[in-house]
C-alpha cells in the first residue's frame, strides 16, 4: 500500500474524470488553507465508570480506533464543555500530537467525547475530501515531515501551531475523492487478510496442541 501510496502522492499514477477528461494541476496549501481543526488541549475532565466514551491518543492507531486498548469515560454533563469547540462529524481526521506522535484514524461514531493531545481537522467543502487527508497523513511522506519538525527528548511532540503550517500537495476535491476510494479499498483488503491470518493461526495453535499432545494421530 505505502508503495502505491507514494506513486498517488507524487503523480506517477493520476486518475481521470468520469467523463474521462484529465484532472488538473495539484496546488501546494498549508493544512489551515484548507481544514477547519479544533486542538483538544486543556483541563483534563474527571474521568468516571460508565458515560460518554473519551478517545484519547491510545485509542488512535494508524488508520483506525480501537476501542478495546482503553476505555475511559466521562459525565454525560461535562461533554458539551469538553467538546465546547466542536462536536465530531463521521469522517472528521483525529492525529495525535504526542505520545504517540502522528497516529491517525477516521471518526465512526458521534457518540464521543475527544481528549488531549489529539487533533481534529475538518476539510472545508469543495476543497478537501476527509479520507484523503486521512491517507495523506498516513503516508510516509507525511510522517517523515512530521517527526522532522517534532520537538523534544524522549517524547517526540509537535504543537499545533506547527502542524497547521505543513504545506500539502493537494489535487481537485473530485480527484482527491477517487484516490481516497481506491486507498480504502486497499484498506479493507488489508483488514480481511488480517483477520483471515489471525484464524489461521488459531487454528493452527489449536492443531498443535492436539497433534502434540497426541489427541490426534
Amino acid at each position: 500500500k505505502q508503495g502505491m501510496m507514494q506513486k498517488l502522492f507524487s503523480q506517477q499514477i493520476r486518475f481521470k474524470a468520469d467523463d474521462g477528461s484529465k484532472f488538473g494541476k495539484w496546488v501546494n496549501k498549508k493544512i489551515i488553507e484548507i481544514a477547519d481543526y479544533v486542538d483538544f488541549r486543556g483541563k483534563t475532565p474527571k474521568k468516571v465508570d460508565n458515560g460518554i466514551l473519551l478517545v484519547t491518543a491510545k485509542n488512535i492507531k494508524q488508520g483506525y480506533l480501537d476501542y478495546s486498548v482503553s476505555q475511559e469515560f466521562i459525565e454525560p454533563s461535562d461533554f458539551d464543555e469538553v467538546m465546547r469547540r466542536g462536536k465530531v462529524e463521521l469522517n472528521d481526521v483525529l492525529i495525535t500530537t504526542e505520545a504517540p506522535l502522528g497516529n491517525v484514524a477516521s471518526v465512526d461514531r458521534t457518540d464521543i467525547a475527544l481528549a488531549q493531545r489529539v487533533i481534529k481537522y475538518r476539510g472545508k467543502i469543495d476543497l478537501l475530501d476527509n479520507l484523503f487527508l486521512k491517507q495523506k497523513f498516513l503516508s510516509e511522506s507525511f510522517q517523515e515531515i512530521l517527526k522532522s519538525k517534532a520537538t523534544g527528548g524522549t517524547v517526540q511532540g509537535i504543537k499545533g501551531s506547527v502542524l497547521h503550517q505543513i504545506p500539502l500537495i493537494v489535487p481537485s476535491k473530485q480527484e482527491q475523492t477517487k484516490i481516497a476510494s481506491f486507498l480504502s479499498n486497499v484498506d479493507e483488503k488489508i483488514s480481511q487478510l488480517t483477520q483471515k491470518h489471525a484464524l489461521l493461526s488459531q487454528y493452527k495453535q489449536g492443531m498443535m496442541q492436539k497433534l502434540f499432545s497426541q489427541q490426534i494421530r
